[in-house]
């Protein structure tokens, strides 16, 4: 698999993600928008990463994301822009953000200790729709990205 076909199936699930996380809005399944929310930044941002290499298997993967940023910074901004390039420091930041809800909307927060609450708790509107403002533009700039980088 090319990494312009590896950022594409990363880009395939991105976008299945954010259908479900908006499907499930409506439902006000906020549990599973904030999974969805989550799993679509993460796929987002291992789509960009793919356009330089394999993406390590971490639900975190903004230090991956910085570290390629710094180290193809010029060639980024003369290929795709400044802005552009501040665009996918902001998904960096949206992913370490997100990161840790992927855990959390399964198990929780401390699980098998007597300060467990339950993902059904910590899960809350609140919570999934600011998901859901990282979700949509994590997604739009990875699909930006991914498409002026790929066409060369």
């Amino acid at each position: 698999m090319t990494n312009s076909d590896s950022a594409q199936t990363w880009m395939e699930e991105a976008a299945a993600c954010l259908k479900s996380a908006r499907s499930l809005q409506g439902q006000a399944d906020w549990r599973g928008v904030a999974q969805q929310a989550q799993q679509c930044v993460e796929d987002a941002t291992k789509a960009v990463i793919a356009c330089f290499g394999s993406p390590h298997w971490k639900h975190d993967s903004s230090v991956q994301l910085r570290g390629l940023l710094k180290e193809n910074s010029t060639d980024i901004q003369r290929r795709v822009g400044v802005s552009a390039y501040g665009a996918l420091h902001d998904l960096a930041t949206s992913a370490a953000e997100a990161a840790p809800w992927h855990g959390w909307s399964v198990y929780g927060k401390n699980p098998g200790t007597p300060q467990w609450v339950p993902p059904s708790r910590l899960c809350t509107q609140e919570v999934a729709q600011r998901l859901m403002e990282l979700a949509e533009p994590s997604y739009e700039t990875a699909r930006r990205f991914t498409e002026a980088w790929t066409k060369g």
